[in-house]
């Protein structure tokens, strides 16, 4: 199939799987918000070992911070959760719809973003939790936080709310691009300390290897 061909069949894919997780989404959010807040629960409970004031609460389209230190029975702050389909969705449809990749290393591939979207929007609702209290708590925030501090945790905020909602998506196409398009294998190659012809596959610089030792050897 041509390069034009290949796009093409790319898009048209990604135009039906697009809509289909959207779809899907409904069912599954529920579930990966409680996992995503309960794994990052858990790393909020080890930074406040002994005294604990932080706790997640996953329910319907919002993570919520619930803090002892705001008394009037509100959230402390909250996590959109139906943003977190915009990493999930087009990463998971791009490398279901990327062209030529084998199945088994398509499900690598799915497996080694899936723990790393995972890892990053855990990272996500740390840094909701540690804002919360460097800027929405307004009087926690003069107390324990120099305003520059606070700045940088607005910015960070901001940076995986919006920002990287576009870079995830993105990096997972430039990867996939770089790994298995048409120069995959000389990178892969290079990688692991070998080298690969221009315009040659992985498997046909090593179908020659055989008969260059030969030729050494006469």
């Amino acid at each position: 199939m041509s390069p034009a061909g290949r796009i093409g069949l790319f898009l048209a894919k990604l135009a039906i799987l697009v809509p289909v997780l959207f779809w899907a989404w409904g069912w599954v959010q529920p579930g990966y918000s409680a996992l995503v807040s309960g794994l990052a629960g858990g790393v909020i409970g080890m930074e406040e070992w002994g005294g604990r004031v932080t706790h997640l609460v996953a329910g319907g389209d919002v993570i919520a911070v619930w803090s002892a230190l705001r008394e009037d029975g509100q959230p402390a702050d909250t996590y959109d959760a139906r943003i977190l389909h915009f990493y999930l969705v087009p990463c998971i449809a791009v490398i279901l719809a990327f062209p030529g990749l084998p199945w088994l290393r398509r499900l690598r591939a799915l497996g080694v973003a899936l723990l790393l979207i995972v890892s990053f929007q855990t990272l996500a609702l740390v840094v909701t939790v540690e804002h919360t209290y460097a800027v929405t708590l307004a009087e926690v925030a003069r107390r324990n936080y120099t305003p520059l501090e606070s700045s940088v945790y607005s910015w960070l905020r901001e940076s995986f709310d919006f920002l990287a909602v576009q870079a995830v998506p993105a990096a997972t196409l430039v990867f996939l691009v770089a790994f298995y398009g048409p120069l995959g294998g000389g990178l892969r190659s290079v990688l692991r300390g070998g080298s690969a012809s221009p315009g040659k596959s992985e498997k046909e610089v090593a179908g020659e290897e055989p008969a260059a030792s030969g030729a050494e050897g006469r």
